[in-house]
């Protein structure tokens, strides 16, 4: 669930942004023009790149299937081509992403990122303190990112009290280094019978222990014995990647930016460092990612690669660092940045995917259809595929059915093939239940229209955030109260399912207000947003509810009060 929206310098949203709290039912109030439609556009942009752009290097698709914005230009706040457009989402889980966009030599591109990432990944970590890992990501070249924790370890100083820890870090260098050694003779095919044999001799350390093992020692030993020259690399090569493979990947990292010499001469400068206790000062946990396609990540190493034969003085420095980081990181357990970002980058996607969108206006009903062979998910913008979803599933036809049966409305939906022959040619046939009359869907009133892919959609999704703009038009004031009744219901047979609804009805807020004074829905279930437009830009302000299902915060001057006006005006 979606429980945070943040926009800035996003259409009518200016500086500085909005934050509109959403809940497993959310609606949108205002006057036309507002800005109600932007808040679900921005969800509705970020859904849009991540499910169509096929181009990896798209940071953000503004012109889709959904929604058509047009240039940069046309949705950056008052045109202003020197502004940052950021959008913020955060999650139940409490995990959030806020992305950067601006126009930089005439294309589009994240200008930065920022996010909160929950505190699952240190579960087994020596440090107990930490509850969530804050990161940022600021663009130093066309998507690509040096990014850095800000609240990432309290401070070192506490770790190093640990006891033994300077012995413990000690060793593990001294590790990592032998396995360095060895993998660098192989690679350089200067490893002998002798090195080999004892390779095989130590598979019982508990460097190199490892109870699936036994296939590829069988296949040295047999090399060795026969003297055989043409296997035994490739298998001691296989066996080091298999034994220890982010160490053997680490390696040959490693020597894309020095030289084997040099490497071990690094590893025993920071044997000494360690030695030294100056430990701080080799700490360095910023990556750079590349990202593409809103949050397509991918690390990569912050040094240049080593041409020259000879490693820079000051690139020495950093590859001490980078090994020194990630055996400390490694040794307490501490998370990369990249698993924290991808983790993170999952959930949020996860929820922008789950985004399902209806639009103000409904099709009119056909008089015939053709089923298109997929699998239907969504009944679309425009409720086009509607007819189809009650003709792929039974099960959603009965459920619409009896709900229409609820909702007082006397029709019964046959849906029918046309003849036996042509079954994926249908039509969608209405049994008026008082005059036992059947009709097809194209023969009745506008509103049945309108309403009917609203419920066939709530009942298609069991787990998606559904968008609706203007569910009310063209239908009754007392079948709007039964709208608001479904959504309720929904949710509350579905725990994964989120609706937010763009509205100027008064009679559905009537309805949540008296489920709550029931006690059917809690207030903490439902956020209830007034959009306003001020010359800064647009307002969001949300309007509490208390357990009687009164409004703790009024309703803003000129909004639901026109019947009072009429009447004693």
């Amino acid at each position: 669930m979606i429980t945070n929206l943040s926009l800035q310098n996003f259409k009518g949203f200016g500086y500085p942004g909005q934050n509109i709290p959403m809940n497993r039912i959310t609606l949108l109030f205002g006057a036309n023009s507002a800005g109600k439609t932007s808040i679900i556009q921005s969800l509705l942009l970020l859904h849009q790149t991540i499910t169509e752009a096929t181009d990896p290097t798209t940071v953000l698709l503004p012109n889709g299937t959904l929604i058509s914005l047009g240039s940069f230009r046309e949705f950056v706040h008052k045109h202003d081509l020197d502004r940052e457009i950021k959008i913020g989402i955060e999650s139940e889980y409490i995990d959030s992403m806020c992305f950067s966009f601006r126009l930089q030599n005439n294309l589009m591109e994240m200008a930065s990122f920022e996010g909160l990432a929950k505190e699952w990944m240190t579960t087994n970590s020596k440090i107990q303190n930490w509850e969530r890992i804050r990161f940022r990501g600021e663009n130093a070249d066309r998507n690509r990112y040096n990014m850095n924790f800000i609240n990432y370890v309290e401070t070192f100083d506490q770790l190093l009290q640990q006891p033994n820890i300077i012995e413990d870090l000690i060793k593990e260098v001294q590790r990592r280094k032998e396995f360095t050694e060895r993998t660098l003779k192989l690679l350089e095919g200067e490893m002998t019978q002798i090195d080999k044999k004892q390779l095989i001799e130590e598979e019982d350390k508990d460097i190199y222990s490892h109870k699936m093992m036994n296939f590829l020692v069988t296949n040295i030993f047999r090399s060795i014995k026969e003297g055989g020259e043409t296997r035994p690399q490739d298998e001691l090569k296989n066996l080091l990647l298999y034994l220890s493979p982010q160490d053997f990947e680490f390696t040959t990292d490693l020597l894309k930016f020095t030289t084997s010499k040099e490497l071990i001469q690094l590893f025993n400068e920071v044997i000494t460092s360690i030695k030294e206790k100056r430990i701080s000062s080799m700490l360095d946990f910023q990556e750079k990612v590349t990202i593409s396609n809103l949050l397509m990540l991918k690390s990569n190493f912050t040094l240049e690669k080593n041409e020259k034969g000879k490693t820079p003085d000051l690139q020495k420095e950093q590859i001490k660092k980078l090994i020194f980081t990630t055996i400390f990181r490694e040794y307490f357990n501490i998370p990369s940045m990249k698993k924290n970002i991808e983790y993170t980058r999952k959930k949020i996607n996860h929820q922008l995917a789950r985004i399902l969108f209806l639009g103000p206006l409904r099709r009119e009903p056909e008089r015939y259809y053709f089923f298109s062979g997929n699998v239907p998910t969504d009944v679309g913008k425009k409720g086009d595929k509607t007819a189809e979803s009650l003709f792929y599933s039974k099960d959603i036809q009965e459920a619409v059915n009896k709900k229409l049966n609820e909702l007082g409305i006397d029709y019964h939906i046959n849906v029918t093939p046309i003849s036996g022959e042509t079954k994926d040619i249908f039509s969608v046939r209405l049994l008026d239940q008082t005059l036992k009359t059947d009709v097809s869907i194209s023969e009745v009133g506008f509103g049945f229209s309108q309403i009917l892919p609203i419920i066939v959609q709530s009942y298609l999704s069991t787990d998606n955030i559904i968008c609706i703009e203007q569910p009310e038009i063209h239908i009754h004031p007392r079948l709007q109260t039964e709208l608001a009744q479904l959504f309720y219901e929904r949710v509350k047979e579905n725990k994964k399912l989120q609706y937010i609804i763009e509205t100027h009805s008064e009679h559905i807020i009537l309805r949540f207000q008296k489920l709550i004074r029931k006690q059917q829905l809690k207030p903490s279930d439902i956020s209830v947003i007034y959009v306003m437009k001020e010359k800064e830009g647009i307002i969001c302000k949300q309007l509490k509810l208390d357990q009687k299902g009164d409004f703790i915060d009024p309703w803003p001057e000129g909004f639901f009060d026109e019947a009072f006006k009429e009447r004693f005006g």
